[in-house]
């Protein structure tokens, strides 16, 4: 495979697991969360490494940043569902005034 159908493949790659750890979430399968959130910095290490060789096509960049939009949508709503536990475990940590979590 070509070193730019190889990047492609990467961001594919980081946009397939992101959206699956948006399901884990959204499950409460936490430990699942995890395990995808450890292979999402594996291959976005890898992408870094590709990157920094390979010009893509317009066409190709296209399609690089479709995968980077559904990363960043996922990213989103899996904040979305964590912010609220994370300001609880705040609150009990006294990192975190009490009171509803800021929208």
């Amino acid at each position: 495979m070509s070193p730019d159908l190889e990047l492609l493949e990467c961001y594919e790659a980081i946009a397939r697991t992101s959206d699956e750890m948006l399901r884990a979430a959204q499950s409460g399968d936490w430990r699942q969360f995890e395990k995808l959130k450890n292979d999402c910095a594996q291959l976005i290490a890898q992408q870094r490494v590709r990157a920094a060789s390979v010009k893509l096509a317009p066409d190709q960049q296209r399609l690089r940043l479709a995968a980077l939009r559904r990363v960043l949508m996922a990213d989103a709503q899996i904040r979305h569902l964590t912010e609220p536990e994370m300001h609880r475990v705040g609150v009990v940590l006294g990192l975190t005034p009490s009171g509803p979590p800021a929208s």
